[in-house]
């Protein structure tokens, strides 16, 4: 735009093909009518930012997207630790339960003291009751993968979301996935594969346990269905759902469902005393702070964004068995370990740089406007 001004300054008292200076300056200020209606919006916010430079707290709060989601991988992987430690005591599906009810026990209260309605509206509660029956069901497929084939093949399968999340975000919600999104998601993907070492990629490397194919189905599934999860939640989101809302109702419903599978299985048991119960309590609360971290990040972030960050799980967790087990990662998780960290690390970097460029541009475009009404 200031490019266009310089040139049309020069231009005045002349003709551009048959048409005056002041004709073609008129269709200009016509045609970025909506351009300025836009910018008087920002004006108080663009002023303040020359008054008031950004600090390291406003820097924080505009990349509250990715920290939270890095965040919310750590916790999501001490919950790994935590339920790996409960596994020779309770079966995955009381595990579940009892950690959903845990949550919905301290999420209630919170709903209530905020004053956030309960019963949802219709629209609403269609979003809520999808989001609440897709999480269930991925719940339950997770398990069963990790039942019928190792726990490597499956979480190398399970890591494969973000490309279908990325498919998914722009079908149903028309989101962008340009090249950029499309790289880091095969570099992660990539990264995943080589820390989780599936036993058809490195069967030098795995023994033991086979790849039935109840396993590889269930575990594809679970990869589909929390793509579908992503694209539903970034989708409540753009609602105005309240993070809290949807957690009451997954862990409401969620643990309504599995508490009726375990007493119709006739697994259901009461934990025993003591570390048991200890560690129950502590995964109840754990979830409920990863759970309203990860719905609060689909509200402000773009959703294959989120489900790429997410990969660092894989990161956390191996940081964590090294710290509490004292087991060191191989050559291949290494690697593996650094390009899933340098992905992330180009989409945080990337992500920053369109922010700044978009807010020099709207600085730029202002000054050139408030340069034309002084001429």
């Amino acid at each position: 735009m200031a490019q266009v001004e310089i040139e049309l300054k020069t231009a005045e008292g002349s003709t551009v093909n048959g048409e005056s200076y002041l004709e073609i300056k008129s269709d200009i200020r016509g045609c970025s009518g909506s351009i300025v209606a836009i910018q008087q919006e920002d004006t108080s916010e663009i002023d303040n930012e020359k008054l008031h430079p950004k600090t390291l707290s406003h820097c924080l709060y505009s990349q509250r997207g990715i920290l939270c989601t890095l965040l919310s991988t750590v916790v999501f992987a001490v919950q790994g630790v935590v339920v790996s430690f409960l596994k020779d005591d309770l079966t995955s599906t009381e595990i579940v339960a009892i950690r959903l009810w845990l949550i919905f026990g301290i999420t209630l209260p919170i709903v209530i003291a905020r004053r956030i309605p309960i019963i949802a509206t219709k629209k609403d509660m269609r979003f809520l009751i999808l989001r609440s029956l897709l999480g269930t069901a991925n719940l339950v497929l997770k398990y069963v993968a990790y039942q019928n084939m190792s726990v490597g093949d499956a979480t190398a399968i399970f890591q494969a979301t973000p490309a279908f999340t990325g498919i998914f975000a722009r079908i149903f919600l028309k989101e962008p996935f340009r090249i950029l999104e499309m790289s880091v998601v095969l570099l992660s993907a990539v990264g995943v594969v080589i820390v989780s070492q599936p036993a058809f990629l490195f069967p030098s490397n795995r023994s033991g346990v086979e790849n039935s194919l109840k396993g590889i189905i269930s575990a594809l599934s679970t990869m589909i269905l929390t793509s579908l999860i992503f694209v539903v939640m970034r989708a409540m989101g753009k609602q105005n759902i309240r993070p809290f809302q949807t957690v009451l109702y997954f862990t409401f419903i969620g643990g309504l469902l599995l508490s009726a599978f375990n007493m119709v299985s006739g697994i259901w048991t009461i934990p025993q005393c003591g570390m048991v119960r200890y560690s129950m309590v502590a995964l109840g609360v754990i979830g409920f702070f990863g759970q309203a971290l990860i719905t609060y990040v689909f509200t402000v972030e773009n959703a294959v964004i989120v489900s790429v960050l997410r990969t660092n799980e894989v990161i956390a967790a191996f940081l964590l068995e090294f710290l509490i087990l004292g087991v060191a990662p191989s050559l291949f998780s290494g690697l593996g370990s650094a390009l899933i960290i340098a992905s992330s690390l180009l989409l945080s970097y990337k992500k920053i740089l369109r922010n700044r460029s978009s807010t020099v541009s709207r600085n730029t475009c202002r000054n050139s406007f408030d340069e034309e009404d002084e001429t």
